[in-house]
């Protein structure tokens, strides 16, 4: 078998086992990169452009980008849902929390995603997509007035990876989880004031009641905090506690 016409002529006829084996052959790949050129030409009815007489490697047209995988994750992370972005991407990729959670901070901070969360999904790099706008009721804007705010009253610019309605002390107003301290910020998106500030490293108890109303109760020293949130935020705010704490 000397020429691509000669095995498209058997893969016509439809030989395709003998078409593989003189395709590895012609070419010098192995099995499963030949099976894949085959299998092109056939649905295609032409070879991909990279495939020709003295080139070591068949690489394929790309056909199904797999990018769109890390479309949950990504909203998940422009809303600040830093818990289950990490478990929606472990459960897509299979890696692991360290590294789950390193890929979701880089992917925040970088706006792609590194090479090893792409691989996991089979993905090229060229594929990674630009961060997500921030949805659900916290777009950018929004994101953008309470960080002013969080760096005005802590001094330092905020990187914010939960926020969450609640309410403390009869008061309405946003749990928010940074880095290295959790906040209640109370007020509307016109005025807003930071109220309580926690470093996870101060807390000393931390559990949920499930009473009449989902309550988080934060304990620093003897002081006892009472959040009232959804069990849904409760417990994404408690997994978070426990991670950074």
């Amino acid at each position: 078998m000397t020429d691509l016409d000669e095995i498209a002529t058997l893969i016509a006829a439809g030989k395709k086992i003998q078409a593989i084996k003189a395709f590895r052959e012609l070419m010098g790949v192995g099995l499963l990169e030949a099976k894949n050129a085959v299998d092109d030409f056939e649905a295609l009815g032409r070879w991909p452009a990279a495939v020709h007489v003295g080139r070591p490697q068949v690489e394929r047209e790309p056909t199904r980008p797999k990018a769109h995988l890390l479309h949950p994750v990504e909203q998940l992370a422009a809303q600040g849902n830093l818990i289950a972005a990490i478990k929606e991407l472990r459960a897509l990729t299979g890696l692991g929390l360290k590294e789950s959670k390193q890929s979701v901070d880089d992917y925040n901070a970088l706006g792609r995603w590194d090479a090893t969360v792409l691989e996991a999904i089979g993905e090229s790099s060229a594929a990674a997509r630009p961060p997500v706008a921030a949805t659900a009721g916290a777009p950018a804007v929004e994101q953008d007035s309470l960080a002013r705010v969080l760096a005005a009253h802590l001094g330092d610019a905020a990187r914010i990876h939960l926020r969450v309605p609640t309410q403390r002390g009869g008061h309405e107003g946003e749990l928010v989880m940074l880095r290295d301290r959790a906040c209640f910020v109370r007020g509307d998106r016109a005025q807003r004031q930071v109220d309580w500030v926690t470093r996870y490293d101060a807390v000393t108890h931390l559990e949920i009641e499930d009473a009449a109303g989902t309550v988080l109760e934060i304990h620093v020293g003897p002081v006892q905090e009472r959040f009232v949130l959804s069990a849904t935020d409760a417990e994404a705010a408690l997994a978070l506690f426990r991670v950074f704490g």
